[in-house]
């Protein structure tokens, strides 16, 4: 602070004081002289560190050559503390963005003695670090700050008071990110690899902000629509897989497209190589199966596979197949995944089990005749051999047992018919039973009853009109219905004996 102090006399000493800091100086005074002391025009030093925060009061008394004291007070505000930490946060969050002009500011800090006067900051990159100063009463951002190079950079806050407190150590703010990447990435397919040929792979480089999504498309060779294929991303690459099952033989482009976690694209039809990315199917070796039941035919009993086979309830039915390439040979050693539906069963496909081939490229297979189904036997092939799928239809035939109570009766009794449905599941309005007779050579239905949710029937006939001993041929028909997963089927035959 500045000190300006007269007397007509001289001032022969002085002091000032603040808190417990004093300063005492003694004038340049010869009292030979008429005016023995000469007046004080000097800047003198206090330190705050002994004085209080807030308001202080500093004493300056002087003293003139005849002795006389003059003391006086001045009110003095003292802050010795930087201002507190701030939080700055980024517009639009500290992910890599590709446009340049970063918004950063925080919430203005508690009240404190001295007032803001202005923002430092340090912003760091990979070529080095740059402080910087923004002047601003109560400053609360750095307005739309733009950074100088592309990259990662690092971005700490502090701020000064009106009473030059500062400090890094003390008050700099955490490390905020700034990311800035306005580069595309560079996008190149990888050469085909003979060892797996349907895997189509696009490098993806990209310096800064590294890959974040992409797609690999395909279309036939001078053709118009794009097939988006499923893509993965493994590392730094896309990874598509052609499904030669879906495409027809044929030539075939491709276009791999990326994006990069700042949001710049690129897309390229290229190899390294400056090749256009092709492939032509197929490029798989043909696979054929065969599956079903040995049937014989013709005079030289020429033995074939017949696809679908109808057969009574509960029985088992052994199925042959063969798995072999588009020249004969034998695929060896090959699993076969099974799995079954039904007709009007919502589940779909379930799997079922597992067949293998033997050295000749043969395998067996048991079903059972639980229900109406399809059996799919499905070869997933390799990275070399393509795969193979064939149906089989299994036809099982709807079952009940069947009783006749008397069976020997007079003209004019009645026999009761019974039995229970061993075919499940039944329809929920429980099955529907015909009642047939064998009579002029055919068998005839007379009547009908159903049978109840446990599957059991019963139907009561009298007989009339008999004459003599007549033996009578019954059975329980039951035809196929909708909802029901069986064809029709029928009961044993029970004989019944009237006398007339």
């Amino acid at each position: 602070m500045s000190l300006v102090l007269r007397d007509n006399t001289g001032i022969a000493r002085f002091l000032a004081s603040l808190g417990t800091d004093v300063e005492n100086i003694v004038g340049s005074c010869s009292y030979a002289r008429t005016r023995p002391c000469i007046d004080v025009d000097t800047a003198v030093k206090l330190s705050t560190t002994s004085a209080r925060a807030g308001r202080n009061t500093l004493v300056v008394i002087a003293i003139d050559a005849a002795g006389n004291v003059s003391r006086s007070t001045y009110p003095v505000d003292v802050d010795n503390e930087p201002p507190a930490r701030v939080r700055p946060t980024v517009e639009g969050g500290e992910a890599w963005r590709r446009t340049n002009g970063f918004v950063v500011r925080w919430p203005a800090p508690a009240e404190a003695l001295a007032p803001v006067v202005a923002a430092r900051y340090r912003l760091c990159s990979p070529s080095g670090c740059f402080d910087g100063r923004l002047e601003g009463r109560n400053v609360n951002s750095l307005g739309r700050f733009l950074l100088s190079q592309p990259g990662e950079h690092t971005l700490q806050v502090w701020l000064e008071d009106e009473a030059g407190n500062q400090s890094f150590a003390l008050s700099a703010s955490e490390p905020l990110r700034l990311r800035l990447d306005q580069e595309a990435p560079r996008v190149t397919f990888d050469a085909p690899n003979p060892a797996d040929p349907l895997r189509i792979a696009a490098r993806v480089e990209d310096r800064l902000s590294g890959l974040d999504t992409g797609d690999i498309e395909m279309r036939r060779r001078g053709g118009d629509a794009w097939n988006t294929l499923a893509t993965a991303r493994e590392g730094q690459s896309l990874v598509a897989y052609v499904d030669d099952e879906r495409f027809r033989s044929g030539g075939y482009e491709f276009r791999a497209r990326a994006r990069d976690v700042a949001g710049n694209e690129a897309s390229t039809d290229r190899r390294g190589d400056g090749s256009q990315a092709t492939l032509d199917l197929p490029v798989r070796f043909t696979t054929r199966l065969s599956v079903g039941v040995r049937v014989a035919k013709g005079r030289g009993k020429r033995v074939s596979l017949r696809a679908e086979a109808r057969v009574r309830y509960g029985r088992r039915l052994k199925l042959t197949g063969r798995l072999e390439n588009a020249d004969g040979q034998p695929i060896d050693g090959a699993t076969l995944e099974v799995s079954a539906d039904s007709p009007g069963d919502d589940t779909g496909l379930l799997p079922a089990g597992q067949a293998r081939t033997d050295r000749s490229g043969r395998f067996t297979y048991i079903v059972r005749g639980s229900r109406n189904k399809v059996v799919r036997f499905r070869y997933a092939g390799s990275r070399r051999i393509r795969s193979a799928t064939r149906d089989f239809a299994l036809h099982v035939r709807a079952a009940s047992t069947i009783a006749a109570r008397p069976r020997r009766l007079r003209n004019g009794q009645t026999v009761r018919l019974s039995g229970r449905v061993l075919s499940r599941p039944l329809p929920a309005s429980g099955k529907l039973i015909e009642v047939q007779a064998f009579f002029r050579d055919r068998w005839r239905t007379f009547s009908t009853t159903r049978a109840n949710s446990r599957g059991r029937w019963r139907f009561d006939y009298q007989f009339g009109g008999t004459r003599g001993r007549v033996p009578y041929r019954l059975r329980a028909s039951l035809p196929a219905e909708g909802g029901y997963p069986f064809d029709t089927g029928r009961s044993r035959v029970v004989r019944v004996i009237v006398v007339g």
